[in-house]
Order: C-alpha cells, then sequence, then structure tokens
C-alpha cells in the first residue's frame, strides 16, 4: 500500500463477496507502530496467515482516499488463466500488468447463442451497472464473442490492470479464459 498514513478501520478494505453481493471476509489495513503492525488485518484484528488470491480472482476495495495506490505481487502470466465461474456472479479482475481488450476473452464450455448464458458488468462507485456485455455465438452472422446490450459488437473496450468486472453465468461448468502476455 502506497501513500497510507493512518492507522486503522473502515478507510481501507478487501472485500470478498459471495454469488448475492454478500461480505464473507474483511481484510483491513492498519498502521500501529506502537503495535509494530504496518499491513493487512482480518475482521477479528489478527494478522492473516498465507492469505493468496488466484490470478483473475477479483475483490472489492473500498478505500475512503482515492490517492491510495494497491501493490500486487507475482508473476505476469504468460499462458491463459482459466477462472471457473459459478452460476450466479463471480467476481473477476484483470490479472495481467497491460489493459485488456474485452473481444480477447474468452468462455470455455460455452455453446449456445446469446441469452444470459455469460454477461460480464462493470458497475460504477455505487454499484449501479454501467455497461453490460453477453457472449454469443451467432455462426450464421459470423459472431462468436462479446455484444453489449444492443447487440452489437463493442469495438475498443478495455480494462485496466487490477479492475474488477462482474461475470454473470447460468452454468457453474464454464469459465471464462484470460488470455496471457506475450513477452
Amino acid at each position: 500500500m502506497t501513500g497510507y498514513e493512518g492507522e486503522t478501520a473502515d478507510e481501507i478494505q478487501i472485500q470478498i463477496l459471495d454469488t448475492l453481493g454478500r461480505t464473507t471476509t474483511q481484510y483491513f489495513f492498519a498502521d500501529l507502530p506502537d503495535d509494530d503492525i504496518y499491513g493487512w488485518l482480518d475482521a477479528n484484528e489478527e494478522i492473516p496467515q498465507n492469505v493468496e488470491f488466484a490470478p483473475g480472482a477479483g475483490l472489492w476495495v473500498k478505500s475512503a482516499n482515492n490517492s491510495l495506490a494497491l501493490q500486487f505481487a507475482g508473476q505476469v502470466p504468460t499462458s491463459d488463466i482459466s477462472v471457473s465461474l459459478r452460476e450466479g456472479f463471480t467476481m473477476v479482475a484483470n490479472a495481467t500488468p497491460i489493459a485488456l481488450n474485452l473481444q480477447g476473452i474468452g468462455v470455455a464450455g460455452y455453446e449456445g447463442e446469446i441469452a444470459d448464458a455469460v454477461q460480464i458488468q462493470t458497475l460504477d462507485t455505487l454499484g449501479r451497472t454501467v455497461d453490460q456485455y453477453f457472449f454469443a455465438d451467432l455462426p450464421d452472422d459470423d459472431i462468436f464473442g462479446w455484444l453489449d446490450a444492443n447487440e452489437d459488437i463493442p469495438e475498443n473496450i478495455t480494462f485496466n490492470p487490477g479492475m474488477g468486472l462482474w461475470v454473470k453465468s447460468n452454468d457453474a461448468s464454464l469459465s471464462l479464459i484470460i488470455p496471457g502476455i506475450e513477452l
């Protein structure tokens, strides 16, 4: 975390949500020099042990301060990342260090035309849906990829590194495929 000059509380949180949007796990950032703590605490105000987030896993980050920056450690994915979808909503993130084009994201196991089978939704800071994209397989129209709410092929839609997306699926056997980076 860079730019943080506080103690602890609700100022900076990471929240993991279930398919209904309910918080299942919370972490708070703390700077408590008297207790020799500078880092994340869990909801019991204990230092979490061995917490890892899988590449592509999305998290809600809540901050009262927009000048802070989260730092992530890990390896640049050079092969595709498969994120298993569950029935309902799954939070997914761009796990690459570069902007990701919507049309580069795939869906494994999808067989159908267009419907609510797989959707990507982007939200504003209040949790309202801003954009929706639907995965489509329409061979008669030479379409295999994402369409917007008007059933047009969206162009130049990118998701910045670390950006989270809600992915809604009605089939728990599907996976979202995030392309790896060519080095």
